[in-house]
């Protein structure tokens, strides 16, 4: 079990997949998983299942907002 934000996800209001269970407990945050194999991702055969916070839109923001001051800048 991975997600993009595992403090978004237990911020979020029951009932949340997974969330304050057994099974959240051993969450991974996805970050660590991608990110040069600091985290294992999962154990043998096991069945990965990615719970997106839906942090994506912020990411999309922010990148509108760096262009938009990177274009001002060159006029």
């Amino acid at each position: 079990l991975a997600t993009d934000s595992i403090e978004q996800v237990e911020s979020y209001p029951e009932p949340y997949l997974f969330a304050h269970t057994a099974a959240w407990n051993g969450s991974r945050d996805l970050a660590a998983l991608v990110s040069a194999g600091t985290t294992p991702a999962r154990p043998g055969e096991g069945i990965s299942l990615f719970c997106s916070a839906g942090l994506a839109g912020t990411e999309v923001l922010v990148a509108a907002h760096v262009l938009e001051r990177h274009r001002a800048l060159l006029t």
